[in-house]
């Protein structure tokens, strides 16, 4: 950090040592005094003892610096309530969660994401059974302070229970205890070295979706770099440039309010540069670009949508990738506690010492309900969708595909004409093809998945605001796609033109993002200018945000990478005029964009549009 020049733009904030009365927010009296004891042992004493088991926040909440990093050690997230575990002594991360709502009057919504390689089963037992979010319930007394709910997120290698932890509480089924459940997300990876894309891809379908629909109020990080490029025990490719990423996203949560506590590590120039990089963002440096990512591994895609299946009864922002049987047999929000899933309310083994009885009793919950025939087949829905999976273009892969979720008042795709040939009204009837509103329109697509050939019809209904569907032409990819046709039409009805049918895609009349285009320039818009990075002047696109004009994808991908880079969403085709955004990965009418519009209309056909209503 110090070779970065990191250490000098940072205010650094003296530590203290914690108190016991502090500690006793997350461990147990006896588990303090035992570790207390170890000051007077002999070495001898240690030796046999450790044989024996596997204030930045008050700176931050006080709004004296935005956000913090806290390079402490030991690590701390698999030291249980009452034991300790994994050189992890006391729990950092639960500590200071607990620390921040009991020094503030009012109830605090805390996130815990914890990207250590391993899983933090510390973390998980302390806040499993906590209590749910809301004003409904006032969840947990520590004197006369009030704790709202911790919601923690783990990204981890499982390898199906045989990596450390060795726990089965580390699976992607452990969704909370009691009125916690649902607060308690694993994302588990199996037989694979996981990298960029994978960690990306679970970002930004399962971990910021959850987030933003939480809303913390402070972001704890444990932010262990074991799974980085280089570490000798976890073997994962993550790199520094993904950290960064993945920290910047973090920082679009709770006002920026986000501490980065380092947790574990077994290569010290992996965690050098990967601590480095996250520290680079929290000081609002620009995310560094990313290189063309592969699409991510199928066992990822199998992890991601089984958390996907087990999480959707207790977040909405996860229901609009489920299919309409299974959404519909969901509870609502407010019965979500209340339900108890088969097999959800059993607790795996415990790793360590177990507990005193008392602190293990759950919270009695009423008996789970058979699944219905009509949860069934929506279950059965969502995992057919498991091999169309894909990465979206907002925030993951430069080389995603077309794919989107519906978002907002998006509605899906609308097929104007009947009429199909035998043979791709039997490619229709296959189960996939069938089901157009499952989650292979927005999930994440497996590396080793055949490209159909059914599939290639729905990516020509993908494409724009309306093509001809060509077999032989390359497909569209939002807002970077490519086309030999020079020209699209959206046809409504039931239009036939020589022979081929024609599709609809109707865009979004409103997403959030739309607060981030900015006026036209002074000089208006050309239409006719080259990406600013190669010359290429096919497929051009405008940033809505800064007004640079890059290519698309099937060009040499330069609007991708600045998309990626500068987290800048919505940016207009020089093609068909078309709005797309990355974030909602959907194109957009609205308003709010007449303005560039009308510009690029002006430029390239010498008159203005009518108004958008």
């Amino acid at each position: 950090m110090r070779i970065w020049g990191l250490v000098d733009r940072c205010r650094r904030i003296p530590a203290r040592l914690a108190t016991e009365q502090e500690l006793a927010l997350c461990h147990g009296s006896e588990h303090i005094a035992m570790i207390k004891s170890t000051e007077q042992m002999k070495p001898r004493d240690l030796n046999r003892l450790g044989h024996e088991y596997n204030s930045s926040t008050s700176a931050i909440l006080t709004g004296q610096v935005r956000n913090g990093v806290a390079i402490v050690r030991p690590p701390g997230h698999h030291a249980e309530r009452d034991a300790a575990c994994g050189f992890c002594f006391f729990n950092t991360a639960a500590l200071t969660a607990r620390y921040a709502q009991s020094i503030t009057h009012n109830a605090l919504r805390v996130l815990i994401l914890d990207w250590d390689v391993h899983h933090g089963n510390g973390t998980q037992h302390i806040f499993e059974n906590d209590g749910q979010v809301g004003k409904e319930i006032l969840v947990f007394r520590f004197k006369s302070f009030i704790y709202f709910h911790v919601l923690y997120i783990s990204l981890h290698r499982y390898e199906d229970g045989s990596f450390f932890p060795c726990s089965e509480d580390a699976d992607y089924d452990k969704v909370g205890r009691g009125k916690g459940k649902g607060y308690n997300v694993n994302i588990p990876w199996n037989k694979a070295r996981m990298g960029d894309v994978e960690y990306l891809a679970a970002f930004h379908h399962v971990v910021m979706p959850i987030a933003r629909e939480f809303a913390p109020e402070l972001v704890l990080v444990s932010a262990g770099f074991d799974a980085a490029r280089g570490d000798p025990l976890g073997g994962y490719q993550v790199t520094p440039e993904c950290y960064g990423h993945l920290t910047h996203q973090l920082l679009s949560l709770a006002a920026g309010r986000v501490l980065v506590i380092l947790e574990g590590g077994y290569n010290l120039t992996s965690i050098s540069n990967s601590m480095a990089m996250c520290t680079s963002m929290l000081l609002g440096d620009t995310p560094p670009p990313l290189p063309p990512l592969p699409p991510p591994h199928q066992s990822a895609a199998v992890s991601i949508n089984n958390v996907l299946r087990a999480h959707a009864p207790y977040w909405r922002s996860l229901r609009i990738q489920i299919p309409e049987a299974l959404r519909l047999s969901l509870p609502s929000p407010k019965s979500k506690i209340k339900r108890t899933p088969p097999g959800k309310d059993r607790n795996s083994p415990p790793l360590v010492t177990p507990q005193p009885q008392s602190q293990r009793t759950p919270v009695p919950t009423s008996p789970a309900s058979p699944p219905t025939d009509q949860e069934d087949s929506g279950l059965d829905e969502l995992t057919q969708g498991l091999h169309a999976l894909d990465l979206s273009t907002s925030t993951i892969s430069a080389t995603s595909s077309p794919t989107s979720v519906q978002v907002g008042g998006a509605r899906p795709k609308v097929k104007p004409s009947p009429q199909r040939t035998s043979s791709s009204s039997a490619q229709e009837a296959s189960p996939v093809r069938a089901k157009e509103k499952g989650i292979e329109d927005g999930a994440v697509k497996a590396e080793s998945t055949p490209v159909k050939q059914e599939n290639q019809v729905s990516q020509s209904e993908e494409s724009g605001t309306g093509a001809v569907c060509d077999q032989e032409s390359p497909a569209l990819e939002g807002a970077c796609g490519y086309t030999k046709k020079t020209n699209f039409e959206l046809v409504c009805g039931t239009t036939n033109i020589a022979g081929d049918t024609m599709y609809v895609v109707e865009p979004l009349a409103w997403c959030p993002h739309l607060e981030s285009v900015c006026p036209v320039p002074a000089g208006g818009v050309d239409v006719f200018r080259p990406c600013e990075e190669c010359g290429a002047e096919a497929e051009n696109w405008i940033c809505l945000c800064c007004y640079k004009v890059l290519c698309g994808r099937f060009v040499n991908e330069h609007m991708v990478v600045h998309g990626l880079v500068s987290s800048h969403p919505l940016v207009l085709s020089f093609a068909d005029l078309s709005v797309w955004c990355y974030s909602c990965e959907s194109y957009v009418h609205n308003k709010v964009l007449y303005e560039a519009k009308n510009a690029a209309h002006l430029a390239k056909f010498g008159e203005e549009i009518p108004p958008i209503v």
